[in-house]
């Protein structure tokens, strides 16, 4: 119970109310200029660009029941896309994937990216490498079992 009382302490403010309670007294801009980091950081261990997708769909929903807006619901269902393609991996059973299918994955991730970066212009660059997301470095340790 405390291992799961300390990790839940470690990521609760990648969650809905996490997001809630960090940004609540805040203007939203700072909502927006945390969602822009999610899509593309550099981590001070890591030569490349990472992003954290989890994270930013929790702002993304935070924002669009704060705000609302076109903006917002974009955001928020292209990142829970994004997210989704993520999770269709780790669900995937060995050879459940064709060469095609993962393809098709990667093309829907780039697509996004280009979206974003047109809609963000300037204020960020977008770079969405599957792997190079938070969940793989980071997260996905958690709650592996020894066999």
């Amino acid at each position: 119970m405390a291992e799961i009382e300390d990790t839940r302490a470690w990521y609760i403010h990648r969650t809905i109310g996490g997001v809630r309670y960090a940004f609540e007294n805040r203007p939203i801009k700072d909502v927006r200029s945390q969602l822009l980091r999610a899509l593309g950081y550099r981590k001070s261990y890591c030569g490349h660009i990472s992003t954290d997708f989890d994270y930013g769909v929790a702002l993304a929903q935070y924002g669009l029941l704060r705000e609302g807006g076109k903006w917002w619901e974009t955001m928020f269902q292209d990142l829970s896309q994004l997210r989704n393609i993520l999770i269709s991996f780790e669900c995937a059973t060995y050879h459940r994937f064709s060469c095609i299918q993962l393809n098709s994955l990667f093309r829907q991730a780039a697509k996004l990216q280009k979206k974003h970066a047109d809609m963000l212009g300037d204020e960020t660059k977008p770079t969405y490498n599957l792997f190079n997301d938070n969940r793989y470095e980071q997260h996905s340790w958690l709650w592996k079992t020894v066999k």
